[in-house]
């Protein structure tokens, strides 16, 4: 059976530890890991007494006891330690600090507090919910500080065994850790480090076994129940992690953020989001800076169908870090991108629900436009989305010609084809100063040969500014100026996302290469029908290419349609006029047309 199915219980304390704490002194017992190391004086009846309460969990009843006592005893050292273990635990480390600076004062050389002193340095630059990087020298100093008085202090051995794995140093980590133990067999500190150790290199057995010893050194030491909280949750245990971690909560009055957040994750893993949202809460009561903590907050509220509290919670990430915002946009552009449109629409709408930067509101009405257009390309178009899509873009138009074009591209979406109605709109559009939806509104008439000219004035002026030009013209499959955008992109900076964008275009035209390839085996078989799909596609696929339509008149004159081959023509010379410089090509073409007038003429008559 593995391990980690065995009953793990956490340990209780017998009446022959509880004799030890009795008898062992106070000062040793007050480290702020927990640990109970051990002195050789008769300890005051008072402070075995602040002890106990600080052991049942009544720390605000232990600092009272604390802090009378310093009055009438003001260089007690024992008593700075407890202070400074209380404060500790409820992430006070300046005011942990202060209480241990004092006692430092009191008694320069004490080991036990420069050791304690260097591990709050070190605790303070790892704090997960804020670290001070700084603080790593600091804890440093007062390391070789303890070491230049004593260097066989199992307590100072065993931080400094921690600091060196969060160094990243494992054989230093190990080497100091071991040598802790065999200095004193029961310092739960080292026993702890070694935890950790195991941890880091994956031995979880080993990283078992020592958890469970440094609980049975000291039953009711919090940490090491939330180190074996830890290893559960490594070995994918959510259950039982929680178990851990809520005794380990249990035997500990003050702060701890970390566990906290270990809470929630291990509740959303068992799919309790509203005991990992009580949790959450906690962590964001102790770090209100701490973005990921937010983030979780609203996307769980998100989940659950409360829009008032998701809003609450981004809005103050974003005060937090207004990047955000920048963030989302890009990773909805991302989604755009490869095409990938349902989340693009999500992180579209949140953007535009939690920005109040017009020109961020803009870029993420226009993502949305795109991405309903791009669905109705695919025929995927989702009724309910295009609704709120256009629902969110009908207030907006009269603002700016961009946002009038994005409407329209919405309203072409649902539509299928661009309706005529729509048509007149398109016109005036065309006629805009900004080339960008002058050179769309002609595309999407269909006059591809002026779309392209003025498509082509187009100035990105940055990598990234060529990027989204060469991205929002892909999505109206305008390929040719898409790829001049993504090249002078390219130019200027070689982005991966360009070099994506210019791979998504090759793509594209081998795939039309593939169908022309296509039609023209059924085409030359004389099976003119078949013919028509492939031509079709490839017309589809690269809309502004004259091949397919040539390729779809020469099907339609072989099936006697002779208005629809005088139209697929007409197109083709629309895109390219230099085919009428041929005089073969010019007059088979005129000829079409006298034809196709006089049936014109006919049913009109009728």
């Amino acid at each position: 059976m593995p391990f980690f199915y065995l009953n793990l219980k956490p340990v209780q304390s017998s009446l022959f530890t509880l004799f030890i704490l009795l008898t062992s002194l106070v000062s040793s017992s007050l480290l702020l890991s927990g640990a109970q190391p051990v002195r050789f004086t008769a300890p005051s009846p008072i402070l075995l007494e602040a002890d106990r309460l600080l052991k049942t969990g009544r720390g605000n009843h232990a600092k009272a006891v604390y802090e009378a006592y310093l009055k009438s005893h003001p260089q007690e050292v024992t008593a700075f330690l407890g202070l400074a273990q209380i404060a500790q635990r409820y992430t006070d480390y300046p005011q942990a600090r202060v209480y241990l600076e004092n006692a430092l004062t009191t008694d320069p050389e004490n080991v036990e507090v420069i050791a304690t002193l260097a591990r709050l340095y070190h605790l303070w630059s790892t704090n997960p919910f804020g670290p001070q990087e700084k603080y790593t020298d600091r804890a440093n100093e007062y390391f070789v500080q303890g070491e230049a008085l004593n260097l066989d202090h199992p307590l100072l051995i065993a931080y400094r065994g921690e600091w060196y794995l969060d160094q990243n140093d494992l054989v230093s980590a190990q080497r100091n850790l071991q040598r802790a133990i065999r200095l004193n067999p029961k310092c739960v500190p080292a026993f702890q480090g070694l935890t950790r150790y195991y941890l880091q290199v994956k031995d979880l057995p080993r990283a078992k076994e020592t958890a469970l010893h440094a609980i049975e050194l000291d039953p009711d030491n919090s940490r090491s129940h939330f180190l074996v909280a830890q290893l559960l949750a490594y070995a994918e245990h959510p259950d039982k992690a929680i178990q851990y971690a809520l005794k380990s909560e249990q035997l500990d009055f003050g702060r701890n953020p970390e566990r906290n957040l270990f809470l929630a994750k291990q509740f959303e893993k068992l799919g309790n989001t509203t005991q990992a949202l009580e949790y959450y809460t906690e962590v964001a009561k102790d770090a209100p800076q701490h973005n990921q903590t937010l983030l979780r907050m609203a996307e769980l509220h998100e989940q659950n169908g409360d829009e008032k509290q998701s809003k609450h919670f981004y809005k103050k990430a974003i005060a937090n870090d207004p990047s955000i915002l920048t963030h989302m946009m890009d990773n909805a552009q991302q989604h755009l991108r490869t095409e990938n449109t349902k989340p693009a629409c999500r992180l579209f709408f949140k953007t535009l629900m939690l920005s109040d930067d017009p020109t961020i509101q803009e870029d993420a009405l226009q993502g949305l436009a795109s991405a309903v257009y791009l669905d109705a390309y695919y025929r995927q178009t989702d009724s309910s989305l295009l609704e709120h899509v256009l629902k969110a873009l009908e207030p907006q138009v009269h603002k700016k010609a961009q946002l009038q074009l994005a409407f329209l591209k919405a309203r072409i979406a649902k539509a299928g084809f661009v309706p005529s109605g729509l048509k007149n709109e398109l016109t005036l559009l065309s006629q805009a100063n900004d080339p960008l939806v002058s050179g769309e509104a002609l595309f999407l008439l269909g006059d591809y040969t002026k779309a392209n000219e003025q498509l082509d004035r187009l100035d990105g002026e940055t990598a990234r500014g060529y990027l989204r030009l060469g991205d929002r013209l892909l999505i109206l499959q305008a390929l040719i100026p898409a790829t001049a955008m993504y090249q002078r992109g390219f130019q200027l900076s070689p982005l991966p996302e360009i070099k994506q964008g210019l791979q998504r275009i090759e793509a594209k035209r081998q795939l039309a290469d593939r169908r022309i390839a296509e039609g023209n085996n059924h085409f030359n078989k004389k099976e003119y029908l078949e013919a028509l799909r492939p031509y079709g596609d490839a017309k589809k696929i690269v809309p502004g290419w004259e091949t397919p339509l040539l390729r779809l008149a020469d099907t339609y004159e072989q099936l006697k349609q002779k208005a629809s081959a005088f139209y697929a023509y007409q197109q083709a010379i629309q895109i390219n006029p230099t085919l009428l410089d041929s005089k073969g090509f010019t007059k088979k073409y005129k000829k079409l047309e006298k034809k196709t007038r006089k049936l014109e003429a006919k049913k009109a008559k009728r």
